[in-house]
């Protein structure tokens, strides 16, 4: 009984690690992985921005369908139905537009800052594909006991990070869990200062007069300890040759960052930090990031409401359908103190009546109906356009 406790507590454990940076974030074990793993960050924040527009976009529709629904009518009640549910569409429209521009304000914001993290990592991995090798230029000697050689850059096969692959998944074909973030796997800017950790510098010894370096060429080196930076050379050396053929750039060795958490605190990854004091920089510090995506995480996770799965229990307890009802569903056409007595629970009733109790009786009788509604496209014309064509082609008229 205790061993399976202790394998469920460890199994808890790993599983807590992959809550906390996500699958894509444990799978980072370079800088080209990091730089993949925000190009894929950047990608489904802009895809999920970008689902919020077109759920913005279906209350237009919506919305201009029921208007022009309300004006081809004949009946004056159901005219005024309609014209209530236009209304209110239109109103809900404002309230969310404001807030998706929010949003994908928040979005833009975070998308840039971590395509330009992706794009300074990624160079991170040149300094390893930089060699140079001796100019074809004979070294000339300066003094008697000095020379310079000119050495010449080798063109790379690949730019660094060539493989990285902008398909919306971070290294290893891993998926990007937005919710599952709560810690952001970033390096700090200071792998910025040191690119290069090293740079190799191989020497050969020669047969005199340069013709050959292979092995049994004479001995150029005298074995044993040298000063720093120096060479101690053979007794012999003096009718060998020098040669430098290649140096070799070595980058700083890539460490997993612990990164960052994108809330005040581990268990609060929702909580944004506050820290807007903090100036913004070509170069995004990783709390920047981690802030920036904390807000546009929350910012596009709040739900926008759809005209499709109404009822008229929900638009009874609608605070803005109830306004827009009061001034046009009163039976006696008067609107009335809702604060006073039973007015608000005898409008409730009204809209109830109006709008059916249940979504599927809403959408039977509200929803379907202006789907199929066909009218003439133009005054006098014989042919007819479906309401629901025309408040589309209107609503992309007035985006565009």
């Amino acid at each position: 009984m205790e061993l399976l406790l202790l394998m469920l507590l460890i199994f808890a454990g790993q599983s807590s690690g992959n809550t906390e940076y996500g699958e894509a974030g444990n799978n980072i074990n370079s800088f080209c992985s990091e730089a993949q793993y925000f190009v894929a960050l950047a990608q489904e924040i802009a895809a999920r921005e970008k689902q919020r527009a077109r759920k913005l976009d279906q209350i237009a529709n919506t919305g201009t369908a029921w208007q022009i629904a309300a004006a081809a009518g004949t009946e004056t009640d159901k005219q005024a139905h309609y014209t209530a549910l236009a209304d209110y569409a239109a109103a809900i429209y404002m309230q969310e537009k404001k807030k998706h521009e929010e949003a994908a304000a928040a979005a833009e914001k975070f998308k840039n800052a971590a395509l330009r993290w992706a794009g300074i990592v990624s160079a991170l991995g040149a300094p390893s594909l930089q060699v140079f090798t001796l100019a074809d230029t004979p070294p000339s000697q300066t003094k008697d006991h000095e020379a310079t050689a000119s050495l010449t850059q080798k063109t790379a096969a690949s730019a660094p990070c060539a493989n990285i692959k902008a398909d919306g998944k971070a290294a290893g074909n891993k998926k990007i869990d937005l919710e599952k973030i709560n810690t952001l796997r970033v390096s700090e800017a200071s792998v910025l200062t040191t690119p290069v950790k090293t740079v190799t510098v191989k020497l050969q010894g020669c047969a005199a007069g340069g013709g050959s370096c292979n092995k049994g060429s004479g001995q150029v080196f005298a074995e044993g300890p040298n000063g720093e930076g120096y060479f101690s050379l053979h007794g012999s050396a003096n009718s060998k040759t020098l040669r430098i053929p290649t140096t070799t750039f070595q980058p700083a060795t890539y460490t997993q960052p612990q990164g960052v958490t994108t809330g005040k605190t581990t268990n609060q990854p929702n909580d944004c930090a506050n820290n807007d004091n903090e100036e913004e920089k070509i170069v995004p510090t990783h709390t920047i990031l981690a802030r920036y995506l904390c807000t546009a995480r929350n910012k596009i996770a709040a739900v926008i409401p759809s005209m499709d799965d109404l009822s008229g229990t929900k638009l009874a307890s609608d605070t803005t359908l109830k306004t827009i009802a009061n001034n046009i569903l009163q039976p006696n056409g008067v609107p009335q103190d809702l604060t006073h007595g039973d007015a608000d629970a005898k409008l409730q009733t009204v809209i109830k009546n109006i709008y059916k109790e249940d979504s599927n009786s809403f959408k039977n009788n509200f929803v379907q109906p202006v789907v199929e509604l066909t009218v003439a496209t133009r005054p006098g014309a014989a042919d007819k356009g479906s309401v629901q064509t025309m408040a589309a082609n209107n609503s992309r008229r007035k985006c565009s």
